[in-house]
């Protein structure tokens, strides 16, 4: 396993890679674990890219961890980003990059065990999926990689991060399929939208995805849809 860890705080950055190598050790896995004092520093390495996991501080001098993250979304950075720091203040901010985590400073060795517990399932792909028929094959597709999912009809589309999907069910036994996952709203007639993947919703009441797709939200749903998207992003800052 490969992990970045993005502080410019020489102590925090040192503790915390102890505390991952430990836990490590206890679980039997292997790490090869790198420290960067800024962002810049990140960058300059030839494999930025290629870390399975990138530790990242706020607030870093420079450009902070916000902007880290957006560029390394926009290079199309696949892993996964847990963002450490004194506040809550920017949690909002860190899950519109996909930040996977949110450590708040001065956070526990047990803090740290969980969220890398997580991030290793995660990446082993030890999640929720959901099953759709492409034709006549099924197909396993990961909760987290769905964006939205629509009516047109008996059937219905599957938008995700690798592509499409359209099979037939009906939208009404979906949607009690999949009620007890709080990160999927239906957010209008015959629309599904995926929480984690909205990037903003928007004063004319759209969801905006981040592939840039805006999904419109129900008049009479509107103030359930801004209560149950902020919810979304700090329980998933809070852990």
């Amino acid at each position: 396993m490969r992990i970045a860890i993005v502080d410019d705080c020489a102590h925090d950055a040192e503790t915390l890679e102890q505390t991952l190598r430990t836990h490590l050790e206890k679980r039997g896995r292997t790490c090869d674990i790198s420290r960067f004092s800024s962002g810049e520093n990140l960058f300059e390495a030839p494999d930025a890219l290629a870390y399975d996991l990138v530790f990242l501080d706020v607030y870093l001098d420079g450009a902070n961890g916000i902007e880290v993250a957006e560029r390394l979304r926009r290079e199309n950075y696949p892993g996964l980003i847990i963002f450490t720091t004194i506040s809550s203040e920017h949690a909002v901010d860190g899950f519109r990059v996909r930040a996977f985590h949110y450590l708040t400073k001065p956070f526990s060795p047990d803090d740290i065990a969980a969220a890398l517990d997580e991030a290793i399932a995660r990446l082993a792909g030890d999640e929720t999926v959901l099953r759709v028929h492409d034709g006549a094959t099924a197909v396993n597709v990961p909760l987290s990689q769905v964006r939205s999912i629509t009516a047109d009809g008996h059937y219905l589309n599957l938008s995700t991060v690798n592509g499409s999907l359209r099979w037939r069910q009906s939208f009404s036994r979906l949607a009690d399929l999949v009620a007890p996952y709080p990160q999927l709203f239906v957010c209008n007639r015959g629309i599904m939208v995926n929480l984690a993947h909205a990037d903003d919703l928007t004063d004319d009441g759209c969801f905006l995805m981040d592939d840039g797709t805006k999904l419109p939200v129900r008049q009479a749903s509107r103030t359930e849809a801004r209560s149950r998207y902020f919810d979304y992003l700090f329980s998933r800052a809070r852990g």
